[in-house]
């Protein structure tokens, strides 16, 4: 794991084959949260910020576990079919996302928490079961070109759905996306 683009290695290790991803993640969570605690740095102060590979409840547990904040695309393609998150996605409150200039112009939303509950064979890697976990939903909608590369496309808008662990009041959802 790279810290801000620095340079900076925090985490790096090797495992055979494809590696064992429970273990892999929980070994870089902890090399994160060990990192700022040996150079002083609030536990507060730490974001991962991680793509769709880590939207799953593995992630979403053991970032909890370290109590590592966290921004990642949701990778639960069954939720732009959720009756409730579709309904949730019409009443949103939507506010345009600061432009990063690497895309088109999105809008966001906050379309509040989800309870997220472990599929029958995601384990830990012990192999007991995780508990269900509630993570703060966030998206983004822009126009759409063509099929989706991530998300989903929605009358004719491309939608992310992102797992926010940060405040709403201090991460307002343009800027978790953003993020």
């Amino acid at each position: 794991m790279d810290h801000a683009d620095t340079g900076l290695w925090v985490h790096a290790h090797f495992s055979a084959g494809n590696g064992a991803g429970i273990v892999d993640l929980e070994l870089a969570l902890d090399s994160i949260a060990e990192t700022a605690k040996q150079t002083g740095m609030p536990q507060d102060r730490v974001l991962v910020v991680a793509d769709g590979e880590c939207g799953n409840m593995p992630f979403f547990a053991s970032s909890g576990e370290e109590r590592v904040a966290f921004i990642t695309r949701l990778s639960r393609p069954k939720l732009y079919e959720d009756p409730g998150v579709l309904q949730r996605l019409r009443e949103a409150d939507w506010t345009a996302d600061p432009d990063s200039r690497s895309g088109p112009q999105r809008i966001a939303a906050d379309i509040g928490t989800t309870k997220f509950d472990p599929g029958k064979r995601t384990r830990r890697a012990d192999g007991s079961r995780y508990e269900p976990v509630s993570v703060r939903v966030v998206a983004s909608i822009s126009r759409a070109e063509g099929e989706a590369k991530r998300g989903h496309v929605l009358d004719g808008c491309q939608v992310e759905l992102f797992a926010v662990d940060l405040d709403a009041e201090a991460w307002p959802a343009p800027d978790a996306v953003a993020g």
